[in-house]
């Protein structure tokens, strides 16, 4: 089924329900400036080139010397600024019980997590609501690859990634990244951007 819009153009009904999924699921944590971390921050529009599209998001040591800063090009619009941090309990709308303050005081997920492979267990599948396979449940989904390498990398260092602010129907953009180091991030935008866990 499609929508005909004003403009002439035509939405599928699933991706008019994507878009306002995507607005419903918005949340917004009281942040405050990172310390630690700085990054990369590109204005996405039709006019952003490949390069800086890629960088965005990017996160650097305060003290890291990027390869390449910005101005990129002649109308770059990019920025390298301090990241925001979030106070851990407030990374996710669960508060003192939320992945975030376990993972920050606790070093483990909460009770209500459960493995994608306890999820696969029980007849999950990728594109489908694990709200209905696993009632009251998130799942954690294993091992990040951090193929673009936004996340700070080092040898040896494994990222790990579990939802957060879930709670019915498809599954939002809202994550959780830990590492085997000790680091934490959250994304709400679906690993565009990060903010760190303080």
């Amino acid at each position: 089924m499609y929508v005909k819009k004003m403009c002439e153009y035509v939405v599928s009904a699933n991706m008019l329900c994507v878009l306002t999924k995507g607005l419903l699921d918005s949340y917004s944590p009281p942040t405050q400036e990172s310390r630690t971390y700085k990054n990369w921050i590109a204005v996405l529009d039709l006019k952003t080139c490949f390069e800086c599209r890629s960088r965005h998001g990017q996160i650097y040591q305060m003290d890291e010397v990027p390869d390449l800063e910005p101005p990129l090009h002649f109308h770059c619009r990019c920025e390298i600024r301090p990241m925001k941090a979030v106070i851990a309990g407030y990374g996710t709308k669960d508060g003192q019980n939320g992945a975030d303050y376990w993972m920050k005081y606790v070093a483990d997920l909460p009770e209500y997590y459960i493995t994608r492979d306890e999820l696969l267990s029980l007849g999950w599948k990728k594109g489908k609501s694990p709200a209905k396979f696993a009632p009251e449940k998130m799942a954690t989904m294993g091992i990040y690859q951090n193929r673009n390498g936004h996340l700070p990398q080092r040898s040896g260092r494994i990222w790990y990634e579990a939802d957060i602010n879930y709670y019915s129907g498809r599954r939002n953009g809202h994550r959780l990244l830990w590492s085997n180091d000790g680091l934490l991030f959250v994304t709400y935008d679906h690993y565009e951007t990060f903010l760190e866990i303080i």
